[in-house]
């Protein structure tokens, strides 16, 4: 996963709404390998760097939840 950080970082895009198909591409075209994208989507998500919305909801993120990763995947 350390590896993974460096490609993160320069993937981060603040304050856009997007997709889990396009999250996907941002992440394969900054270099993360297709067998990371779960572990690497997980990590973004629990420490907060993505949020989720379902339907017209605001955004939930990890703390909205009290770390429960169950009530945001």
């Amino acid at each position: 996963m350390g590896d993974c950080l460096a490609a993160i970082n320069d993937l981060i895009i603040e304050g856009e709404t997007f997709g889990a198909d396009h999250l996907r591409r941002i992440l394969v075209g900054g270099g993360i390998a297709e067998d990371q994208l779960e572990s690497v989507t997980n990590f973004m998500l629990y420490y907060g760097f993505l949020g989720v919305t379902i339907g017209a909801s605001a955004p939930k993120f990890i703390f909205d939840v009290a770390c429960d990763m169950k009530l945001i995947v």
